[in-house]
């Protein structure tokens, strides 16, 4: 039997392009990423293999929380590329096309609207808040690869009229098993699918019906339930909500927190619009319910953005945006388009009483307008994320040299030596540096992983890092001191004294 491709292709041939066009698009934007050395957590995981997936399954491994997905990603990808990472950044950025595609494909359903799908694509691949997530490793490692599941559960789900089969079910099921032992951000999915079946109009809204429609979803509480225990019986679930969750929130701080979000999520709009950051952080909450008052496809996409920032409720980080600016780009792209169409209806009634020439040319302006505003807010995207992508490339050169110095300083360390680093920084405009595992960059490149390294800090304990009032004034071990000097952006070996070490 012979079977031709060619029908298939033609069938798929818009798809097809949309993911070419994304992949391309995200190489070339993250192109500068790709040379971004490891930082912070980075450094720590980068040397860990497939045993501390085990430990990851079993008990408190390398992360926060309970993600052994997190963990096998980097360890697939530390198998595959070792210590390069352009081949870990390359992973990631690929993966971010994928999400973005499937974001195309999701829409695309939703809406009916090919064009308003693209635009919502594209505006979600260059969203400035992606910088963090997908350059981060540590944190791509987690979120990236939840976010693709996630997505693709909802593609799964949606792509029929019909209500999904059984397998449908039990497949989207295990995907959402899947993405959460990657990250916890995929936690609402069945929530998310029961507002899209209503959205969709695949479930009658009688009683009957809904609860049926409810009580076909127990797969994915069997999914949530395995995941919950897996979680308990390595013995990090209190630890970790407590760590995750603020029981304690009152309703300003939850104002508070979700008023971050909406700025995050309407970059750069949000960073180009110089506003008191108190009354501006409200502003673009306020812009959220404007935009699902007045755009009505748009209330869909609304609801997608606040189902899906639920794990962060009680708290605030600009990475668990990743899948809920699927429908904030949804939300303007809508917006856009559909302030297009009702400019068109305006300009056409004026171009009936106008005349031909007059009216030809009024007919014009609509789409000179969307293509002003798309390119400016593409040009502003690219600009914030290359912006981004430099602090983070800083970041990473002082990853690497630090070390190199301390080894150009003192090439070999006598048998018992204690390293001791002060003033190393911290945060380079959100780009982490040395938060944590500069301990085992040093320790790699001395080639020594027995060498005694202390991260020395002065303000309050954190892990991992030794305070300065901790140090003994004497010690029996051979004892250096290193001092980072960000004005000279030098690496010094320094006495004691102006270690600050103080001695009776």
């Amino acid at each position: 039997m012979k079977v031709s491709v060619i029908p298939l292709l033609r069938k798929h041939a818009s798809s097809l392009l949309v993911l070419t066009a994304a992949l391309l698009l995200s190489f070339i934007l993250y192109f500068p990423a790709l040379k971004v050395y490891f930082v912070s957590e980075d450094l720590q995981l980068v040397t860990i293999g497939w045993s501390d997936v085990v430990e990851e399954l079993t008990s408190f491994g390398h992360s926060v929380g309970f993600r052994p997905g997190l963990i096998f990603f980097r360890v697939a990808n530390n198998s595959l590329w070792g210590r390069n990472p352009v081949g870990h950044h390359a992973t990631v950025i690929f993966l971010h096309a994928i999400m973005a595609w499937l974001a195309y494909l999701v829409l695309q359903r939703l809406s009916s609207d090919r064009f308003s799908a693209v635009l919502a694509a594209l505006i979600f691949l260059a969203a400035p808040t992606h910088t963090e997530a997908v350059i981060w490793l540590s944190a791509a490692a987690g979120t990236v690869p939840c976010g693709v599941l996630f997505m693709l559960g909802v593609w799964l789900w949606v792509r029929d009229d019909s209500y999904p089969r059984t397998f449908t079910i039990w497949l989207v099921a295990a995907i959402y098993f899947l993405a959460l032992m990657f990250k916890e951000v995929a936690a609402p999915l069945p929530l998310l699918l029961v507002v899209l079946d209503f959205a969709m109009g695949r479930v009658d809204r009688k009683a009957g019906a809904i609860f049926r429609s409810m009580l076909s979803l127990w797969p994915f509480a069997v999914a949530l339930g395995l995941y919950l225990y897996l979680y308990w019986s390595a013995g990090v679930l209190r630890s970790s909500i407590n760590y995750g969750f603020r029981w304690i929130t009152g309703p300003a701080k939850l104002v508070e927190n979700w008023s971050l979000y909406a700025r995050d999520l309407f970059q750069p709009f949000s960073e180009l619009a110089d506003l008191n950051p108190i009354r501006g952080n409200w502003f673009w909450l306020a812009l959220f319910f404007i935009l699902l008052l007045l755009v009505r496809r748009a209330r869909l996409a609304a609801a997608w953005t606040a189902i899906t920032l639920l794990p962060g409720g009680t708290t605030y980080a600009p990475r668990l945006t990743y899948i809920a600016m699927v429908g904030i780009s949804m939300m303007l792209s809508l917006a856009l388009v559909d302030g297009t169409r009702f400019l068109i209806k305006i300009l056409d009634r004026r171009a009936l009483k106008e005349g031909a020439t007059k009216g030809k040319m009024l007919t014009w302006l609509p789409g000179i307008w969307i293509g002003v505003i798309v390119l400016g807010l593409f040009s502003a995207e690219i600009s914030f994320v290359r912006r981004d992508i430099e602090n983070w490339v800083q970041a990473g050169e002082l990853t690497w040299a630090i070390p190199h110095q301390a080894l150009e300083l003192l090439p070999e360390p006598p048998p018992g030596a204690e390293l001791y680093f002060i003033n190393l920084p911290d945060n380079i405009n959100g780009a982490y540096v040395f938060r944590w595992g500069i301990i085992q960059e040093i320790q790699h490149v001395y080639n020594d992983p027995e060498l005694v390294v202390h991260h020395v800090i002065v303000n309050y304990p954190q892990w991992e890092k030794t305070m300065l009032y901790d140090i003994p004034c004497e010690s029996a071990s051979p004892r250096f001191f290193f001092k980072y000097y960000p004005e000279i952006g030098q690496l010094l070996l320094v006495s004691p004294q102006e270690f600050g070490v103080e001695c009776p």
